[in-house]
């Protein structure tokens, strides 16, 4: 029972820390995010841990977590893909994990560009 609950607790903290990235991105490209110093080294380093273990482990270490935890809670409860792929099928939304690391690596790019140009634009206008 705990490892079910724990299991979902670590699919909770995935969600948030998914969402953080897309607002975080979105925070970026209005030109938001680079006025928050903390903000935006938090959001950095979040980014270059997640894409750092998935380049080292090929799978997120929070659905590494989640899937051992359920495991050990109920064995036919785990599964072989990606975390936001399994739950995105499960609401009806149907991608591969090939789709969800090609459209996270965009938005990481996405990023990287929308911050620099918003640095650039502060330096030139200070």
């Amino acid at each position: 029972m705990l490892c079910h609950w724990l299991a979902n607790l670590v699919v909770l903290v995935h969600a948030l820390l998914v969402i953080g990235f897309l607002v975080g991105v979105i925070l970026i490209w209005a030109g938001r995010l680079h006025r928050w110093r903390q903000l935006e080294i938090a959001f950095w380093v979040l980014m270059g841990l997640g894409w750092g273990f998935f380049l080292i482990w090929r799978d997120c270490p929070l659905t590494l977590m989640e899937n051992y935890l359920r495991a050990q809670a109920e064995p036919s409860s785990t599964y072989a893909t990606g975390c936001i792929s399994y739950y995105l099928t499960r609401m009806g939304i149907s991608m591969t994990d090939y789709w969800v690391n090609r459209i996270g690596l965009m938005l990481l790019m996405l990023a990287v560009v929308g911050s620099l140009f918003w640095h650039l634009h502060e330096r030139r206008h200070a």
